[in-house]
């Protein structure tokens, strides 16, 4: 089970400690990348969280933390350790998520919270279970049916990467644009 991303409280982070600290999740392997957002600091609001999990990292053998950012193929070699990646963004944020996109690429199936970007878009392409609490029980339960159907799952993360890209895309974005500018009759060039 993985967070891959810099440690904010917006993307779960304080969530995903509580759920590793409460030991309701055994027979595991938890990888967690924790390194600072871009600007080189945590957030006030998880120094808390920081430091119990450099406390269980001492203390649990099926804990595994990467505190600094990684290289492209470090990065590539983490995620592709990871079976299922937790993504508890906090709701109604707005929060757009590149690692959703990773994840289902490496045709990793993803939890999320109810109410979020990550939640709409497993809700639209699959790859994943939404969640309405990030409690570890919650969390345990999507696990566990994650786990008895991994080949669907994981084959639905790359299907939901497939498509979302096609039409993401950034010819789409030039046609969405041209169509933008035209209907507000602006010049386009070709």
């Amino acid at each position: 089970i993985g967070y891959v991303g810099d440690a904010r409280p917006d993307k779960g982070f304080n969530e995903v400690v509580k759920i590793i600290e409460s030991n309701d999740i055994d027979n595991v392997n938890f990888l967690i990348q924790a390194n600072p957002p871009a600007g080189g600091r945590y957030n006030k609001s998880i120094l808390h969280s920081i430091e119990i999990l450099k406390k269980l990292e001492q203390s649990k053998s099926n804990l595994i933390v990467k505190w600094k950012s990684m290289s492209e193929s470090e990065y590539a070699d983490f995620i592709n350790e990871i079976d299922v990646i937790l993504l508890l963004y906090t709701r109604n944020a707005g929060i757009i998520s590149g690692i959703l996109l990773e994840a289902w690429e490496y045709g990793k199936p993803v939890i999320t919270l109810n109410g979020s970007w990550v939640s709409r878009m497993v809700n639209e392409f699959g790859g994943g279970i939404t969640i309405e609490s990030p409690g570890s029980f919650k969390v345990k339960e999507a696990i566990e049916i994650i786990s008895k159907n991994y080949d669907f799952y994981s084959k639905q993360a790359i299907k939901a990467a497939e498509v979302w890209f096609s039409q993401n895309n950034k010819d789409k974005f030039s046609e969405v644009v041209s169509n933008i500018l035209k209907t507000r009759n602006l010049q386009v060039k070709e």
